[in-house]
Order: C-alpha cells, then structure tokens, then sequence
C-alpha cells in the first residue's frame, strides 16, 4: 500500500517506483524473516572509538523490528560509497566477504541478497517519506510565511 501510495507522487523519481516493486517481489515472503534492534544510521562518521570504549551518536533513526544485518549492511555500503567511493560491484564484494566468510552474520550469499533486498527496498522508501516530509514542510512554511504577509 506503501508503495502504491508514493508511485503516482510527483516527487517520485521516474521509474523507480517500478524498480521497488520488482525488489518487493523478488524478496521471499515464505521463509522465516529474522528482525532486531538496529541503529539505523550506523556510520563511522556516526561512532567514536578510543582504546577499549565505542561511543554510538544519533540514534533518531534506531528502529526495533529491522531486518537482520541492517546496521552491518548501512556501515558497509555508506562508508564504500560517501568515504571509498565505491562502484556497486566492489561493494557488494565487500558485503560478501564480510558478512558471509570472515563474519558469518549469514549462512550463504543467498540469505545475504534476501536481506540485503530488504535493506535496500526499506532505505529506499523511507528517503522518499523523508524527502516528502521535508517538501510537505516548506510548503507549509511558505504558506505560513505568505499569511503572515498578508
């Protein structure tokens, strides 16, 4: 319904409305879904380590219920793509590697793609709520600011 609702918005971006229900649909409803407490803007640039303490900052996006690995899958895309400049297939090399072989957060690169479509679909739908909040916003702050000059 979610999706449905953002597909006729004129904000939406051409196409990708449609690229979301093809991950929507790619994404198996059948199989146990595992969720958990995540941040949700799980980022170096959001931490602070020193000797043996790790500080976590900004916690306005945690949300429990996430799909499993999604803070791993934030710090690792975000920090490829802002920091390292990354093209997607290193990233998801990146992905692979850490999270499948050396981490073992998931059993196969399967699962792996399974959650990560859940990552990105979930990302994906909530910078557009975010981005009409903010349009919804600033209308309403024009509109005030034009009844005050009146």
């Amino acid at each position: 319904a979610l999706l449905q609702s953002l597909e006729n918005h004129p904000k939406m971006p051409f196409g990708l409305c449609g690229k979301l229900f093809l991950l929507k649909n790619e994404i198996q409803t059948n199989k146990l879904t595992e969720f958990g407490f995540a941040h949700g803007d799980f980022t170096p640039w959001n931490i602070f380590a020193n000797n043996q303490n790790l500080f976590i900052y900004d916690w306005e996006a945690a949300q429990d219920l996430m799909p499993k690995g999604f803070d791993a899958f934030h710090f690792i895309i975000q920090q490829s793509i802002m920091v390292e400049k990354h093209p997607w297939n290193l990233i998801e090399q990146s992905l692979t590697r850490i999270l499948v072989d050396e981490n073992h957060l998931f059993d196969s690169k399967k699962e792996m793609h399974r959650y990560l479509k859940l990552y990105l679909l979930l990302q994906t739908v909530n910078g557009m709520l975010v981005m009409l909040k903010l349009n919804l916003l600033l209308k309403l702050h024009i509109e005030i600011q034009i009844i005050k000059k009146v």
